[in-house]
């Protein structure tokens, strides 16, 4: 062997040697990558976790379960049988606990309208008059006088009264808005002495002359001059004061008062103020005897007035 072919014998081997490292380098190289990728595309795959609030106890999570499988609905037959009745109603149903005349108008509810409850709601005393309101409703009044009384004295009638009561008034009947006509009929028959005077004559002229006002009931203006002087009696207004009211009772002057919500309503009425006395003030309310037969202070009336008017005999007669 020469020189030089030993040394390229040399250069080879090491070239080969070199390939060979090179080789394996690039085996393990491209296995570590295929590894790699196989454990990257795994972890790519696996989805990412739901955050979700479990309840913290198994109380909650059967709760949790029903409300998701069977969710409560409110319909309206719910809210209808959980629904109150309304006042007047609810009122009747307690007033027939201990009066079942009262459970026969609540079994015909339907033929009354609602003004004719709310009046029985407010007073059992009217029971007798509503009863009979489905068949008598708008009979008019045909009694030409009320009953005879103490000449000087204010006689109690009622504006409920089966006499006149189903006569027609307003919107409705007398029994229900005829409490003006009723309470300017006692004035004007006290003062007067006049038994002709009754209420149904009273609420004709009213509604004749547009005294009654649809939605309010009747004007005040009947109350005055103009509409009182129609029967012999004028009237003055006064001031809502005690010594006012008592020196106008004391001499002999009637007052009606007309009234807001309270012991005597709960819309509107008109009560009249008869007489002074040291243990109270005589009214005569003309929807309740009860509430007639018992004497008021001042206190307790003063408060629910909204206005009111004394009344006398005019000079001239009519």
């Amino acid at each position: 062997m020469n020189k030089q072919t030993g040394r390229k014998g040399k250069y080879q081997t090491r070239q080969k040697k070199r390939s060979h490292s090179l080789s394996i380098f690039l085996t393990i190289a491209v296995c570590i990558g295929g590894v790699w990728f196989l454990v990257d595309k795994s972890i790519s795959t696996i989805p990412e976790p739901a955050f979700l609030e479990f309840p913290e106890n198994e109380t909650d999570q059967t709760t949790l379960q029903e409300s998701e499988t069977e969710p409560v609905i409110e319909t309206e037959e719910t809210e209808a049988e959980t629904e109150p009745e309304n006042e007047d109603i609810a009122a009747l149903i307690d007033m027939a606990k201990t009066n079942p005349k009262v459970q026969e108008v609540l079994d015909n509810r339907d033929l009354y309208p609602d003004d004719v409850l709310h009046m029985l709601a407010f007073n059992e005393e009217t029971l007798d008059f509503v009863l009979d309101y489905p068949q008598k409703k708008g009979t008019p009044c045909e009694v030409t006088n009320i009953d005879s009384f103490e000449y000087g004295t204010i006689p109690n009638l009622y504006q409920w009264d089966q006499r006149w009561g189903y006569q027609s008034y307003g919107n409705s009947v007398i029994a229900v808005n005829g409490c003006g006509p009723t309470a300017l009929a006692m004035v004007i028959a006290g003062l007067t002495g006049d038994t002709s005077i009754t209420p149904a004559r009273v609420a004709t002229y009213s509604d004749d002359n547009n005294y009654y006002i649809q939605g309010q009931g009747t004007s005040w203006a009947l109350m005055m001059n103009e509409g009182c002087n129609h029967f012999g009696i004028g009237s003055m207004e006064l001031q809502l004061m005690e010594n006012t009211i008592q020196s106008e009772l004391l001499m002999g002057h009637p007052i009606i008062c007309s009234m807001g919500p309270g012991d005597f309503t709960s819309d509107g009425h008109f009560i009249v103020l008869t007489d002074w006395t040291e243990e109270g003030i005589k009214i005569n309310d003309p929807n309740s005897k009860k509430k007639s037969e018992q004497l008021w202070d001042y206190s307790q009336l003063e408060g629910q007035i909204l206005n009111l008017w004394s009344y006398y005999v005019l000079e001239y007669s009519y």
